[in-house]
C-alpha cells in the first residue's frame, strides 16, 4: 500500500495564500485607512428648514501635526433657506511664509487655493454679496488687497489656476473688507458662518480673514 506524503513545498505554498487572503481582509486593503477625514463644524446649527448644519471637512492627506509635501483638498457646506451650497477648494499650508503680499500677491488674480481654482455650487439662487446669483456651478476668485479683497465668481469650470479666467464670464464681482486676526491660521480655510438670516462664507489664511455675505435672494424676500 502506497502512502502519499505531502510535499514541503505544497504545505509552504498553502500557508503563503492563507496569509494573503487574510491581508486583502484586513483594514489597509479594503481600503477603511485612516486618512484625515474630519468633519468639524464650522458654525452652531443652523435654523435651515433642512435642518442642516455648517461644516467644514479637511481633507485627503493634510494632517496639521505632520503635514505631508504639497496641498489637501478640503470641502465646506451650508443650507441656507432652501438652498444647499457647497465648495470645494485646494488647501495649501503658510509653512512660515508671507501669504498676502508676499506668496499671494496683492492686486494680482487668484485662485483663491492650490492648484485648481475653487468650485463653488448652488442647488437653489442665493444673494451673495448683494447680488443674487442663480443656482449653479461657479468657479471662485480673488484679487487680494492689503484693506480689501475683490471676489469673483466665474461661470467656467476646471481651470487651472487663473490660465483659462474670463473675465467676461464672471456672474458676480464684489468687494469686501479684510479683517485682521490676531492668531495665524496655518492651512487655508474656507467654512460658513451661521448668522440669523443666512451665512457668511469665510476665507482664512495666515492673519487674514474676509467674508461674503450669503443671503435669501433678494426677488424671494
Amino acid at each position: 500500500m502506497h502512502t502519499h506524503r505531502a510535499d514541503p513545498r505544497h504545505r509552504l505554498l498553502g500557508l503563503v495564500a492563507l496569509a494573503m487572503f487574510w491581508v486583502l481582509l484586513s483594514p489597509v486593503a479594503t481600503g477603511q485607512h485612516t486618512h484625515s477625514h474630519r468633519a468639524t463644524s464650522s458654525a452652531d446649527t443652523t435654523t435651515s428648514d433642512r435642518g442642516g448644519e455648517t461644516a467644514l471637512v479637511e481633507g485627503f492627506r493634510l494632517d496639521l501635526d505632520d503635514p505631508p509635501p504639497g496641498s489637501g483638498v478640503a470641502r465646506a457646506m451650508a443650507f441656507i433657506g432652501d438652498a444647499y451650497i457647497h465648495i470645494t477648494y485646494g488647501r495649501p499650508l503658510k509653512r512660515g511664509r508671507t501669504i498676502f503680499g508676499g506668496l499671494v500677491g496683492f492686486d494680482q488674480l487668484w485662485a483663491v487655493g492650490a492648484h485648481y481654482a475653487s468650485e463653488l455650487f448652488l442647488t437653489s439662487p442665493l444673494n451673495m454679496g448683494g447680488t443674487d446669483v442663480p443656482s449653479g456651478a461657479y468657479s471662485v476668485f480673488a484679487t487680494p488687497g492689503a484693506s480689501s479683497w475683490t471676489l469673483h465668481l466665474n461661470s467656467v469650470l476646471g481651470m487651472h489656476q487663473t490660465d483659462l479666467y474670463d473675465p467676461a464670464r464672471d456672474v458676480l464681482v464684489v468687494e469686501v473688507p479684510v479683517e485682521t486676526l490676531d492668531e495665524v491660521t496655518e492651512a487655508l480655510t474656507i467654512d460658513f458662518e451661521h448668522v440669523d438670516d443666512g451665512g457668511d462664507l469665510r476665507i482664512t489664511w495666515d492673519q487674514t480673514r474676509v467674508r461674503l455675505p450669503v443671503r435669501a435672494p433678494q426677488r424671494s424676500r
